[in-house]
């Protein structure tokens, strides 16, 4: 019995871990990091494997605040600006959620991957799933999640963290 809680635990305080160092990554916060998983592991896929499409995006937004990179006319063909009404360049996390009501509007085919493409380069493809979702969809399994309790909090996730990095300072 022992020995099962301390494997419990011990796994808990790793995937807090992973969560927390992937968010932060990935440039989303933990809880987009962990509702995103979610409703990507109903799309198919999960954040383990879109992680790096997540990562993209950001260099697209930032080169598309600045008017440089293919993310600009992907963006424009979708009608997202990726600066809020202030100038301030928006989150990831709004504009993913963006990308989503554009792409669950476009027909399927082959603009919809072109674009996929575009911003999320060879992962592009395999986000069109969550994508189609929209925003709607997206929030509906975030909430999910965090109703059915597969969502930690910062608490949880930062002891995690701390427990984890202290383990491994001894092996």
């Amino acid at each position: 019995a022992i020995a099962g809680t301390i494997h419990l635990t011990k796994s808990t305080a790793e995937l807090g871990d992973k969560i927390a160092k992937t968010a932060r990554r990935v440039g989303v916060s933990t809880t987009a990091y962990q509702t995103f998983d979610h409703a990507l592991n109903v799309a198919g896929s999960s954040m383990d494997e879109q992680g790096a499409a997540f990562a993209k995006i950001n260099k697209k937004i930032r080169d598309a605040s600045e008017g440089v990179g293919t993310g600009v006319k992907a963006f424009e063909r979708l009608g997202i600006s990726v600066n809020d009404a202030s100038g301030n360049v928006k989150s990831s996390e709004q504009v993913m959620l963006e990308i989503a009501d554009a792409f669950s509007e476009l027909p399927d085919g082959v603009d919809k991957a072109a674009i996929s493409m575009d911003l999320f380069e060879e992962s592009g493809t395999k986000l069109i799933e969550f994508l189609n979702m929209g925003s709607a969809g997206i929030n509906e399994l975030g909430a999910e999640a965090i109703a059915l309790g597969g969502v930690l909090g910062t608490d949880a996730l930062n002891a995690s963290e701390a427990f984890n990095d202290s383990l491994g300072r001894f092996t």
